[in-house]
């Protein structure tokens, strides 16, 4: 299987950080969440991808009209 944002994972996933399992019927947390699928912990509110995967959504600060 091809662990990119258009696989679909039907494993389970247990948080990166503190190895609790997470729900299989979630509630997103944010935009990119409902569209791509992904968890944040509800232990640690550590953020990850649907495979299980530590992500940062920090985007860099763009100034307006560049």
């Amino acid at each position: 299987m091809t662990e990119n944002k258009y696989g679909i994972n039907l494993g389970t996933v247990r948080c990166p950080e503190c190895d609790e399992p997470l729900p299989a019927l979630r509630v997103p947390d944010s935009l990119h969440q409902l569209m791509w699928g992904g968890w944040t912990c509800p232990k640690c509110g550590c953020r990850m991808d649907k495979w299980g995967k530590p992500v940062d959504i920090k985007r860099p600060h763009k100034p307006f009209g560049v």
